[in-house]
């Protein structure tokens, strides 16, 4: 074995740990991969070398401590590792010339491993970077090894390291300073003058060096000792310069009429700052335990600022320092910069967590965005220091011209600044008499038009000379500075001044008509001496503008939404539901609760920053609307109607990440399918509150509607719904829920403890025990639920809007109707169906889709045959044997009344609207196939009309709405569907509705016949609601009707509401009941009609709010109120419900 090899085996074993020591990476082992010949001597012995060595390298890799090769060649586990490719090329050759070989391995094998090392490197550990290189030991892992050439090193700018935070921070904000050095420095004389870019490009430069530097430091200090070293000092220096760069604005700026101070100041930051770069480019300095001397000596430096803006505040005031100076922005700056510093020197927060912060926030990272940070505030401080010195101009003050700069003297002032003017004279001019008398001696006259420079002296003599009519020119030529944006106006506040004497409200507690919403609570005398008087709570006041316009109803809802949405009525529950009935105004009121919040509180500043208001998409711009006329353009609100998805995100995106008192559109409306298929976006931020118009959209909790609108953050929450309850109290408890999590416990809970027993109370066939269970869960809920509910009835419209007929009229179906409706309840599909339904609801609770189905077919019949024509001609299920009992000229080409009772009476009652009255009429269905029937008549009858469904656009609703409201239009009738338009539209142009068919939802129904009994509503008003008598119209009315007593009970806390139908009477659905007038009146076992004679009138108290059976009940039309509902009787009409809304005043 040659002496080579002894060296290399003494080396192992004398040093086995040498290469992990200083973090080597080694090869992979190459003896499975190369086929030797066993039969050249003195190979196993090589062999066994190598494999021991690959052994031992590949052992120290697994423990990860391996780290790349240097780049030196002299180190002797280089050669170690490199003479393994050596000695196998040597033993293949006839003769072996080790020493040859090893020169030439070497070589080679260095320029190998730094070509492959400079594409690949792995991260090291903090104990196995050499001595250079170690510098945080509280950042444990992730460290770049040496690497060989700078490319490399610019390269792994693009690697997560423990650097790539702090060269990506400094590197966009040395981009960012470049862009705003250009624009500014790029800009034309006209508009910033020559010494302004000067000073503001000390600036920048100051912060591009020290952003660049400390960019290429972090970029290439890993190169090696030397150029780590090099690029640490010109690191420190930039910081020098950032610092230097900064003074120089603002004591330009601060002292631009004090020369002298200006001077002093500059000169000693210059020298200082000179200090400071040559103590950067000591040895030394850059040490990790000079670490805290190098923070103190740069946070010495930057305090130094101290001293030159204590003389300015001396010397100009305090206020002048805040408003002039931008002091408040300096001290900003200021402790941004010392922050920072803190972070570097303490190492904080890897110190208290070593090894957690090794790639990011760590101190380094935080350190570098503090600075970048503490520079744009300076460059905002400094620019409002040169505005303010642009708009007041130059010094005009003789005792400061002294101070100027010999420079600044020479500048040709305006005309108010008579300091230094040249002026001709036209008249002789006596020069310093008592000099000339004393040297006895001429007096000396000057040429007139010729020019004599003014002294100092002789200011008070030049000042005379400007008449009055060049004062007045000045004056009138003169133009104050004027912000060019319209509507804006400044706030008169400036960073770190804060208004002298105590808080006050916004607006006058005692003015009269205000309206309060909050009280700040009474102090004794001894409170009072120690409050502190800008910390002390104000009034909150409605705005003036809306409170004089709120009802005394109104006022209440507001002050009641706001004790809900500031925590005062439940401790830790922030929302409420706004359950007035249709047309109260809790449009008005959620208005007056948003701009109250939106600008004010109890510690004189805003509640909240932003809200979102939540709407059916037909009701968006409508919210725009209501807000921009209550509130002129004192707000603007962002309304989504429309738009691709991306121009939607954005919108949403640009409204999350508004912050503070300057949001452009603090109010955002947005419908509630859009806000579901954007909630990602709407999820990203926190929303001081969310208002949910028609909020019984949220009855279901399970919905994707409901959980996208729980997952918002907003504490805050207002839901509006007239109508809380409209089938059950488990969709009572989803709205209840949504704004107070928790009131009620869980659904299971509130099922078991409230639901269960006040149903079982409201049954007909309740036992006494089952009501009194009920009445104390009842009392229970409500006094619960009262505290976050409000709720009042459409009885306070009666003093506002005229007199309202509500006439549920019965209508016995045509011959050929009767006909066809009994074929199909006693055809054998239906009775089989009806018999699996039976079990189905046994065993599930639940009607079968055939059910349903049947049901709504026999809705349509009891409209018209034409609806369901086409299953009679198909012979589906239940019309097997329909088609023979249809007239044999049968056609749904032309409509024809005569064919179904309801039609009947509605073409009857149009005619006579039109020929008796000037009155128009919505007609409301829930069928758009009604509405194609609506339109054949009228285009029989010749009626101008107008038609909104779930086909028409948003905006062209509005458009419609808007027309047909309008005085002269010519449309008679309005066309609605109730599912496209049955909530929020305003048709006040309309004194009639016609209800065509009721809804199994009574909810649904009532906000379709509110849609003209509203405010702005000037004529007496008649809603109908047509019925088939005994069909199944009735069975669901009769529904209705349960329902509606279910929500008085709990909503409108009525004690006495009727019981009239049991569970048995609901269900049977599919029963024909022919020889009555009304099966629900039949159904009530009526005490106050005899003989079909109501011999006794309803209480005294009643309205059409009250229960059915305290309405007048109509056995023939001698008593009713609406002449041509009167005049269509013989139509077909057998009974009538009628009621008034109030009792009418007889002036």
């Amino acid at each position: 074995m040659s002496q080579y090899e002894n060296d290399i085996i003494e080396d192992k074993d004398d040093n086995p740990n040498t290469s992990g020591d200083l973090g080597l990476r080694h090869r992979i082992p190459w003896s499975d991969r190369v086929l030797l010949n066993s039969e050249i001597p003195g190979l196993h012995e090589v062999k066994e070398l190598l494999e021991d060595d690959d052994a031992s390298c590949l052992a120290e890799e697994e423990d990860g401590v391996g780290c790349p090769l240097p780049s030196t060649p002299e180190d002797d586990h280089l050669l170690d590792c490199e003479m393994t490719e050596v000695l196998k090329a040597g033993v293949l050759s006839d003769e072996i010339d080790l020493g040859a070989l090893a020169h030439n391995a070497a070589e080679q094998a260095e320029e190998f491993v730094r070509k492959v090392w400079e594409a690949s490197w792995k991260q090291c550990h903090f104990r196995n970077l050499p001595r250079w290189l170690q510098d945080n030991d509280f950042l444990h892992a992730g460290h770049r090894p040496p690497l060989p050439s700078f490319y490399a090193c610019f390269r792994s700018i693009f690697r997560i390291h423990t650097e790539t935070g702090n060269i990506w921070t400094h590197l966009l904000g040395c981009v960012a300073f470049i862009g705003i050095a250009i624009f500014f420095l790029t800009q034309p004389p006209i508009e910033i003058q020559l010494e302004e870019k000067l000073v503001f490009g000390t600036f920048f430069a100051g912060a591009i060096i020290c952003l660049g530097m400390s960019f290429a430091f972090h970029t290439v200090h890993c190169h090696s000792e030397c150029v780590g070293k090099l690029f640490s000092k010109l690191d420190y220096c930039g910081i020098a310069m950032l610092i230097m760069g900064s003074f120089v604005p603002w004591l330009y700026y601060g002292f631009y009429c004090d020369y002298q101070p200006k001077l002093i100041y500059l000169s000693v930051v210059v020298v200082l700052g000179i200090t400071s770069i040559v103590v950067s480019l000591w040895e030394r300095f850059g040490e990790p335990n000079y670490r805290p001397l190098r923070a103190g000596i740069f946070m010495g430096f930057g305090l130094s600022g101290v001293i030159p803006a204590v003389h300015y505040a001396i010397t100009e005031g305090w206020f002048k320092a805040i408003s002039q100076a931008s002091l408040g922005w300096l001290i900003l700056m200021g402790c941004l910069y010392i922050l920072g510093a803190l972070f570097y020197a303490l190492r904080v927060p890897e110190r208290f967590f070593p090894g957690k912060f090794d790639i990011w926030f760590q101190s380094h990272q935080i350190f570098h965005v503090l600075v970048i940070a503490a520079a744009f505030v300076h460059y905002h401080g400094i620019t409002e220091m040169a505005m303010h010195r642009m708009t007041i101009g130059d010094c005009a003050n003789p005792a400061q011209i002294r101070s100027l700069a010999p420079s600044q003297r020479g500048k040709r002032p305006l005309l108010s600044d008579v300091s230094n003017t040249v002026e001709f004279v036209t008249k002789p001019i006596i020069q310093r008499e008592k000099r000339v008398c004393r040297n006895n001696a001429k007096n000396i006259h000057i040429p007139e038009y010729k020019a004599a420079a003014l002294t100092a002296e002789d200011i008070s003599a030049t000042q005379g000379v400007i008449s009055e009519h060049e004062e007045r020119v000045k004056k009138l030529l003169s133009k104050p500075f004027k912000i060019p944006v319209p509507g804006y106006h400044l706030s008169g506040r400036t960073l770190g001044i804060r208004l002298s004497g105590p808080r006050i409200a916004l607006h006058d507690p005692n003015e009269a008509n205000a309206l309060v919403v909050y009280i700040p609570p009474e102090l004794s005398e001894h409170e009072r001496i120690k409050l502190d008087l800008s910390k002390q709570l104000v009034h909150v006041v409605v705005d003036p503008l809306l409170c004089n316009i709120l009802r005394p109803h109104q006022r209440e809802g507001v002050k009641f939404m706001y004790e809900c949405v500031t925590g005062k009525r439940i401790d830790g529950a922030y929302g409420c539901i706004m359950a007035d009935e249709m047309g109260l105004g809790k449009t008005l009121q959620c208005i007056t609760l948003l701009w109250t919040l939106l600008k004010q509180g109890p510690e004189c500043k805003p509640l909240i920053e932003k809200a979102i208001i939540v709407a059916p998409s037909s009701l968006v711009k409508n919210w725009y609307n209501e807000i921009y006329k209550w509130l002129n353009n004192r707000v603007r609100p962002l309304a989504i109607d429309g738009g691709s998805k991306s121009d939607i995100d954005t919108k949403l995106t640009g409204f999350m990440k508004t912050y503070g008192r300057r949001c452009a559109n603090p109010i955002l409306i947005i419908s509630y399918e859009t806000f579901r298929l954007h909630a990602h976006v709407l999820h990203q931020d926190e929303v001081g509150l969310v208002l949910c118009d028609e909020g019984h959209r949220l009855k279901n909790s399970e919905n994707q509607t409901y959980q996208a609108l729980m997952g918002l953050k907003a504490k805050r929450r207002v839901l509006l719904s007239g109508t809380p309850i409209q089938n059950d109290l488990l969709e009572y408890f989803s709205l209840v829920h949504f704004v107070n999590q928790g009131l009620l416990g869980t659904a299971q809970e509130f099922r078991r403890k409230f639901e269960i027993p006040i149903l079982r109370g409201q049954d007909a066939a309740a036992t006494d025990n089952e009501r009194k269970l009920a009445q104390e869960r009842l009392t229970e809920l409500v006094t619960i639920v009262n505290k976050c509910l409000i709720r009042r009835t459409s009885a306070l419209l009666s003093k506002y809007l005229p007199l309202k007929h509500e006439l549920v009229v019965c209508i016995k179906m045509g011959k050929l109707q009767t006909d066809l409706y009994k074929n199909f309840i006693q055809s054998d599909s239906i009775k089989k169906s009806m018999e699996e339904n039976n079990s189905e609801i046994s065993k599930k609770g639940g009607r079968s889709l055939s059910a349903l189905s049947a049901i709504t077919l026999l809705k349509k019949l009891c409209c018209h045959p034409d609806l369901i024509y086409d299953k009679i001609i198909e012979k589906s299920d239940g019309f097997e044997n329909a088609l023979k009992l249809l007239p044999s000229n049968y056609s749904t080409k032309e409509i024809l009344p005569e064919l179904s009772g309801k039609f009947m009476v509605l073409d009857c009652l149009l005619a006579s609207i039109k020929s008796t009255t000037r009155d128009k009429i919505v007609l409301v269905s829930n069928y758009t196939q009604t509405l194609d029937l609506f339109e054949k008549l009228c285009h029989k009858r010749c009626y101008k009309y107008v038609r909104l469904d779930g086909s028409m656009s948003i905006k062209k609703r509005s458009k419609i709405v808007d027309s047909f409201n309008d005085q002269n239009s010519d449309d008679f009738i309005f066309m609605l569907s109730s599912k496209a338009g049955g909530c929020g539209l305003n048709l006040i142009g309309a004194n009639r509705l016609v209800m065509f068919d009721p809804d199994w939802n009574p909810a649904n129904d009532d906000q379709a016949m509110a849609r003209v009994w509203r405010d702005g509503q000037k004529k007496p008003c008649f809603v109908y609601r047509f019925l088939c008598t005994g069909t199944i119209e009735e069975k669901i009315f009769q529904r209705q009707a349960h329902k509606k007593a279910l929500s008085s009970t709990v909503v409108d806390q009525e004690d006495d509401v009727a019981r009239h139908f049991t569970l048995n009477d609901l269900r049977d659905l599919f029963k024909l009941e022919e020889n009555t007038v009304s099966d629900t009146h039949s159904k009530f076992k009526c005490t106050r009609c005899v003989n079909g004679i109501e011999v006794k009138g309803p209480p005294e108290q009643s309205d059409c709010n009250s229960d059915l059976s305290d309405w007048r009940h109509a056995h023939n039309p001698r008593h009713l109120p609406d002449i041509p509902l009167r005049q269509c009787w013989s139509s077909g009409i057998s009974f009538v419900f009628h009621h008034r809304s109030h009792e009418q005043v007889k002036g």
